[in-house]
């Protein structure tokens, strides 16, 4: 379970395992590189696509009816991108087309495990749902402009979480 005061960092790395774990699904973003926060080029040369999970943004409480505790809401920005124009156009919009469809199909997306470590507490085959989060919604999708030479083929959208 995400712990209290270390939800910011435990969702993203919850985010980066379940995307690790698809990616070794052989499915369309097996060709892409992981990365865990914005991947700022002038640090390193991208070789492959890349998905980035930034970390989440704090967006309010969830109410629920009926009684029960309040819940967070969190955003998370997720970015493809293709600088070296390997896949183009069509390998981003491939697993944008995935991953819409994933986070549709809640099922499927909670039957996908994958193996996390808590600072010393390992959980094995977990999921989202068993660690305590919850996928509302994808929204404020966007192509990045291309007029900077750096963004290539690069695509963001938002993760709605609850936690």
């Amino acid at each position: 379970m995400i712990r209290a005061g270390y939800e910011i960092k435990d969702i993203q790395l919850n985010l980066v395992r379940l995307f690790q774990a698809l990616k070794t699904a052989g499915i369309p973003i097996s060709h892409f590189t992981i990365v865990e926060g914005y991947p700022n080029k002038e640090h390193f040369t991208i070789a492959s696509p890349l998905l980035y999970i930034e970390e989440p943004i704090h967006a309010g409480d969830e109410r629920r009816i009926h009684g029960g505790t309040c819940g967070d809401q969190w955003n998370v920005t997720i970015g493809l991108w293709d600088e070296q124009e390997t896949g183009g156009i069509n390998l981003i919009g491939q697993a944008m087309a995935y991953i819409r469809n994933l986070i549709k199909n809640r099922k499927t997306l909670n039957e996908i495990t994958y193996n996390i470590n808590y600072y010393g507490t390992a959980y094995t085959a977990t999921n989202l749902s068993a660690q305590g989060i919850g996928v509302r919604r994808l929204q404020n999708d966007r192509w990045i402009d291309r007029d900077d030479t750096n963004n290539a083929f690069r695509f963001e959208f938002e993760l709605v979480l609850i936690t």
